[in-house]
């Protein structure tokens, strides 16, 4: 279970999938008082506090190494990028993580 400060109490799966769908793009509080039943302000304080228990639990692999991920590497990262075709100069990585082939459209003449 997830109880908040206030005392609302979720189960841990519910908790988790109103966090997600809170990031998910576009998306307003007030939409999701429909999918899951609560009013926007219990859905806004749940999803924070998944958000801090997922912090508290793995925030050693999700931090920011700036030993390993210096300036010069990340340049490194991002000139590699945009050689491979993105209209970026400065992209370094994806969200995800995963690595994926990029395409772009090409001009085609006739």
């Amino acid at each position: 279970m997830v109880i908040t400060e206030n005392r609302l109490k979720v189960t841990i799966e519910d908790g988790f999938c109103m966090f997600l769908r809170r990031l998910a793009y576009p998306t307003r509080l007030k939409d999701l008082e429909r999918i899951f039943g609560r009013d926007y302000s219990s859905i806004s304080r749940i999803a924070n506090d998944v958000l801090d228990l997922i912090f508290d639990r793995w925030q050693h692999i999700i931090r920011f190494d700036h030993r390993r991920l210096t300036p010069e590497k990340l340049g490194e990262f991002a000139d590699a990028v945009f050689e491979k075709g993105a209209p970026l100069m400065n992209c370094w990585g994806f969200i995800d993580g995963t690595v994926r082939p990029t395409c772009r459209p090409a001009m085609v003449s006739h």
